[in-house]
């Protein structure tokens, strides 16, 4: 869940501004809007393909200052009562959120990419992140590096 976003974002604007550096690693999106003044809530729910990419995430946008509408709010960061796409779509569909006739006020339900994109994380997990995951092969970049081959057993 990302919190403290801006009221003047659209559920496009900021879905855009989020897939620049997260293209394909998220598979649903959602930007709850109040349906009277037609502004967010503050508040935003995405599901990453693997729990992995919270980690890049979360050293992207914790604490970080919004881009746009020159704000002050800082975003923040929790985890969700649903975890999950499918559980998350369940929960969606049993409110009306899915019946709004309106595409820019409903969940976005991306597919699933295949294959599932590379994990990136910054560099400064490396050495806790193969201790864990000794098997696993990876490929490094200045600042990150990415795993090629994740075993967890």
């Amino acid at each position: 869940m990302i919190k403290n976003i801006p009221n003047k974002y659209k559920l496009h604007s900021l879905m855009d501004e989020i897939k620049e550096t997260f293209g394909d690693k998220f598979d649903l999106f959602y930007l709850p809007i109040d349906y009277t003044n037609n502004c967010n809530l503050g508040f935003a729910f995405i599901n990453f393909v693997d729990p992995m990419h919270i980690i890049h995430f979360f050293e992207t946008y914790k604490g970080k200052k919004w881009r746009c509408f020159n704000s002050e709010k800082v975003c923040e960061l929790a985890y969700a009562k649903y975890q999950g796409k499918k559980e998350l779509v369940e929960h969606f569909a049993r409110g009306n959120i899915m019946n709004n006739i309106s595409q820019d006020k409903k969940p976005v339900i991306l597919p699933t990419p295949d294959p599932l994109p590379l994990i990136e994380l910054p560099n400064k997990y490396l050495k806790v992140f193969l201790d864990v995951y000794p098997n696993s092969s990876v490929n490094f970049g200045s600042e990150t590096f990415c795993i090629e081959s994740f075993y967890l057993f």
